[in-house]
């Protein structure tokens, strides 16, 4: 019993960590290959309008999916 208890409490740690080390590597990536392009000095306008939109998107998303526990009914 003792066993489980330790694997189910493993997994969740390791799969966010590594979860977590994909978002960086992504996110690295990509900047590294807009930068080379030069998409991202050329448009400032547009990166900060496509940074809010996914900002919005994400916190309307969070509220959405955690209204329950916030007690906004």
């Amino acid at each position: 019993m003792v066993a489980v208890r330790r694997f189910s409490v493993r997994v969740p740690m390791i799969s966010d960590a590594l979860g977590d080390a994909a978002v960086v590597l992504f996110a690295s990536l990509f900047a590294g290959l807009f930068k080379q392009a030069g998409v991202l000095l050329s448009k400032p306008v547009w990166v900060m309008g496509l940074g809010n939109l996914v900002l919005v998107v994400a916190g309307v998303s969070y509220l959405v999916t955690m209204r329950d526990k916030l007690l906004l009914h």
